[in-house]
């Protein structure tokens, strides 16, 4: 009997092994709320909760490690960590990529509610004093940017949208650029969504959980994105992510 009972309890690990269970992905992640929000347990961000949902529903635990941005794609490229949340195929164009994205990153114009200028074509900035996350101009900007009244990078930190949203209410700034979700979480979470209001999207990029380009990890990089790809689209056949956004207090731009 205690032979049967050994027997039944190796096959099971055995089982579990070939099946992902217990196996543990870790994945490099940027501060960078209301995606990821590696300070909060309650709120850790729609990404975070995305990729926990997609790969725990085949038995893996997810562990997220917060660096730098430089950081996270050298670590992920060299294999100390197996994936990275969540570049643009741009941003880091030597980690692996699975065929769907994990979500979708837009950079907005915000500006004082009273003011009645909106963002339509890239001529709309002209004349107006813009501010912008340093290095995050989108392209179809640069060729326009010099007929701005001023425009102004500032480093990308945690004081950016503080900074910003102080310098268009007291008019220097007729409009600041960020990525949507992050600017309209930060405006609920600071009770300023009467005061700084959407003025139009510039451009859009879709983002990716990227894995290393590890050698001796391929076999199973190749296991965790076929994974990643079945399980997303069953997710997307239930709106998971609308639900996310739901339960985040957040909408897609109109």
């Amino acid at each position: 009997m205690k032979f049967a009972i050994r027997s039944i309890q190796i096959i099971l690990l055995l089982f579990l092994s070939t099946n992902g269970l217990c196996q543990t992905i870790t994945i490099a992640t940027i501060d960078w709320c209301p995606f990821i929000c590696p300070n909060s347990k309650e709120r850790p961000g729609l990404l975070v909760e995305y990729t926990k949902a997609i790969f725990e529903r085949q038995g893996y635990q997810i562990e997220f490690k917060s660096y730098p941005w430089t950081r996270t794609i050298k670590m992920t490229k060299n294999g100390t960590v197996d994936a990275a949340l969540a570049p643009a195929k741009s941003e880091a164009p030597d980690l692996i990529y699975p065929e769907s994205n994990i979500g979708v990153q837009r950079f907005c114009f915000f500006k004082r509610k009273d003011d009645p200028w909106k963002y339509e074509n890239p001529e709309s900035i002209t004349d107006k004093a813009i501010v912008y996350p340093q290095d995050a101009l989108p392209d179809v900007l640069l060729s326009v940017k010099q007929k701005a009244l001023r425009i102004h990078a500032r480093a990308y930190n945690e004081k950016y949208m503080l900074g910003t949203t102080k310098q268009v209410l007291a008019n220097r700034y007729d409009a600041l650029l960020m990525t949507y979700f992050s600017m309209i979480d930060f405006l609920e979470q600071n009770h300023l969504k009467n005061k700084i209001v959407f003025a139009g999207c510039v451009s859009e990029q879709n983002l990716y959980l990227a894995f290393t380009p590890n050698p001796k990890k391929q076999k199973e990089i190749k296991l965790l994105m076929k994974i990643f790809d079945q399980e997303i689209k069953e997710l997307q056949k239930k709106n998971f992510f609308d639900t996310l956004l739901k339960n985040y207090n957040l909408d897609s731009p109109k």
